[in-house]
C-alpha cells in the first residue's frame, strides 16, 4: 500500500469507511458537572488502599453496564463503538501485571488477566450486533514492571475475530501520561488550570518527576503495530504522532489499514482533506501538549496563534 491507498474507503465491519483516517478518542473538557470529583476518587482509592480490587458480583455490574453503554451507543445513532483497554483505566488495569494484584481467576497469567476485558468484548458485540467494534490496547505501559510489546501482541491474538480493528495505543493516565503523547511536559499550562491548591503545589514540586517526558518522534508505536498487523487477520489501526504525507505513508507501507488521528486534527481539522489534495505535506502541530492543559480551561483547541483550527 502507498500513500493514496489512506485515501481510499475501507471496509469496517459492515460500515464503509471513505478513507482510513479516524479521530481518536480524546478528552476534551466539556463536561465538568459529569466529571467524578477528587472526592469520589479518595473514597475509592482508600478503600482500595484497605485491600478491596473488585468482587465478582461487582465484575458481573460492570459487565452489564458494558454491555448498556454499547446498547445507548446504538440508539443514540452511532455506526460503531470503541472499548478502551489502554492508558490505564479499568480494563487495561486488568491486563497489566503491574496493576493487576488479583490471587483469582481474573489475575497472575496473562490468560486470567484477559479473562474479565474478553468477557467485556463478548457483551459489547451482543449489543452492537454486526456494527464494528475497535479495541484501543497498550503495545506498552510505559515503564518498568508494566505491560511490554511482548504480551499486546498475545492481547491482540486474543481479540483476534472478535473486534474488527485494534487501536494500538501505549502509556498509563496515572503514572506514564505523556507516554501517549510524547512532546512538550505543559508543567506550566497545568498548573494555571488546576483549580485546587494542593494539586497545583503538588504538580509545581513534583511535576517534573512524576510527569516524565518522552520525545516525540512520528508513529511511534508503528514497529510493534506492524508487527500486530503481521499476526492478526482484523484491521489495526496506528494512533501516536502520524502528522504527515511521510508518516502516512510510512504507515500504508507497514501494511497498517487505519490511521487515528488527535492533535493534528485539535490543530487543525481539515488536515486530511489538505493533506489529500497534497496542499500541505505535514501538521502544523508543533507538539508542545499544551492542548492537554487547555482542555481543562476552554475546551480542546489548538493554543498556537496560527492555528486554523477550533476558536472558542
Amino acid at each position: 500500500m502507498d500513500f493514496r491507498t489512506a485515501f481510499e474507503p475501507f471496509q469496517l465491519g459492515n460500515q464503509n469507511l471513505r478513507n482510513r483516517f479516524i479521530k481518536t478518542a480524546t478528552y476534551e473538557g466539556m463536561t465538568p458537572n459529569s466529571m467524578p470529583s477528587s472526592d469520589l476518587i479518595e473514597h475509592h482509592r482508600r478503600i482500595a488502599e484497605g485491600g478491596v480490587a473488585m468482587t465478582e458480583s461487582d465484575l458481573q455490574q460492570v459487565l452489564d453496564d458494558f454491555e448498556r453503554a454499547a446498547e445507548l451507543s446504538m440508539e443514540a445513532g452511532f455506526d460503531a463503538v470503541e472499548v478502551h483497554l489502554g492508558h490505564g483505566y479499568l480494563l487495561s488495569q486488568f491486563l497489566s501485571p503491574w496493576s493487576n494484584r488479583r490471587k483469582d481467576k481474573y489475575g497472575g497469567s496473562l490468560e486470567n488477566r484477559l479473562r474479565f476485558p474478553l468477557q467485556v468484548i463478548e457483551r459489547v458485540r451482543k449489543a452492537v450486533g454486526d456494527n464494528p467494534i475497535l479495541a484501543k490496547i497498550n503495545v506498552s505501559d510505559g515503564f518498568k514492571g508494566g505491560l511490554e510489546p511482548v504480551e499486546a501482541l498475545v492481547i491482540s491474538k486474543a481479540l483476534d475475530q472478535h473486534v474488527d480493528a485494534i487501536v494500538t495505543s501505549g502509556g498509563f493516565s496515572s503514572k506514564s501520561p505523556l507516554f501517549l503523547l510524547r512532546g512538550g511536559r505543559p508543567l506550566r499550562d497545568m498548573i494555571e488550570v488546576e483549580e485546587s491548591l494542593a494539586q497545583k503545589l503538588a504538580l509545581l514540586l513534583f511535576g517534573p518527576f512524576v510527569v516524565k517526558a518522552f520525545p516525540f518522534e512520528e508513529n511511534f508505536f508503528q514497529n510493534t503495530a506492524a508487527r500486530i498487523r503481521g499476526e492478526v487477520n482484523t484491521a489495526v489501526c496506528l494512533v501516536g504522532g502520524v502528522s504527515s504525507r511521510a508518516g502516512v505513508e510510512s504507515a500504508m507501507k507497514d501494511g497498517i489499514q487505519l490511521l487515528a488521528l488527535g492533535r493534528a486534527l485539535i490543530h487543525d481539522p481539515d488536515f486530511v482533506r489538505k493533506l489529500e489534495q497534497e496542499t500541505i505535506t505535514k501538521s502544523g502541530c508543533v507538539h508542545c501538549n499544551r492542548c492537554i492543559a487547555e482542555m481543562d480551561r476552554s475546551g480542546a483547541r489548538c493554543v498556537l496563534d496560527d492555528a486554523p483550527g477550533f476558536r472558542i
